[in-house]
């Protein structure tokens, strides 16, 4: 502990005895950031938006504005306070070196902080830039499921009957996002009806799905 102490001191010696190298240092960190941020930060938005389709160009541009902002501060007052300040152009409340070297302290943890609460911002983000589609998408996607449990299902030649999603799901074939039902037509071909209740989707409430091979449909 002793020996940690020590070496935190002469670390906060430097900061406050070679200023501009602090200052470079912010400025270092702060492009590295933002770089990494542009080429990176729809992975942010995709693995917080819980597998959202990847951002496009123009929200991968407004999301790394949002990140990238307050290193473009940081980039401003280390240039400002720490590169070319003169001792009567900084301000007031931070012309003593222990300011400096605390506002120093302070960039580090929010560098570290900020891509995780960015990326948390950008996922929501990008729910609700594409979260109508999404709901559609997820209501297809069920009814594709639920077609493929009711292959595996009636891969036993004595099952003849339509199944229930409930009984689909009590046995394992079967996991949704929304509510399923599995009705018979007048040929006793199954058709699969996936109801969203949860979420907003603009083509409909309702996703009808025929395992004849008719068109789907969306109804409200």
């Amino acid at each position: 502990m002793p020996e940690a102490r020590r070496l935190f001191f002469i670390f906060y010696d430097i900061i406050r005895s070679m200023k501009e190298v602090g200052g470079f240092i912010i400025v270092i960190i702060s492009i590295f950031m933002i770089t990494i941020m542009f080429y990176y930060n729809h992975f942010h938005m995709v693995s917080f938006a819980r597998g959202l389709p990847e951002a496009t160009f123009d929200q991968r541009m407004i999301a790394t504005l949002i990140d990238g902002l307050p290193f473009i501060g940081f980039i401003y007052i280390a240039f400002r306070l720490f590169i070319f300040g003169s001792d009567d152009e900084k301000l007031p409340s931070v012309k003593s070196r222990w300011s400096l070297s605390a506002i120093f302290l302070a960039f580090l943890g929010f560098a570290v902080s900020w891509p995780i609460i960015a990326g948390i911002l950008m996922g929501s983000y990008v729910r609700a830039t594409h979260g109508t589609e999404v709901a559609c998408n997820k209501m297809i996607g069920d009814a594709h499921n639920t077609a493929a449990a009711l292959a595996d299902y009636y891969a036993n030649p004595d099952r003849i009957s339509v199944p229930s999603a409930e009984q689909l799901m009590e046995e394992g074939y079967l996991s949704t996002n929304f509510t399923v039902t599995i009705e018979a037509d007048a040929n006793g071909e199954p058709v699969i009806t996936v109801i969203n209740e949860k979420e907003k989707c603009p083509r409909g409430q309702k996703y009808i799905y025929y395992m004849n091979g008719m068109e789907t449909e969306w109804k409200d």
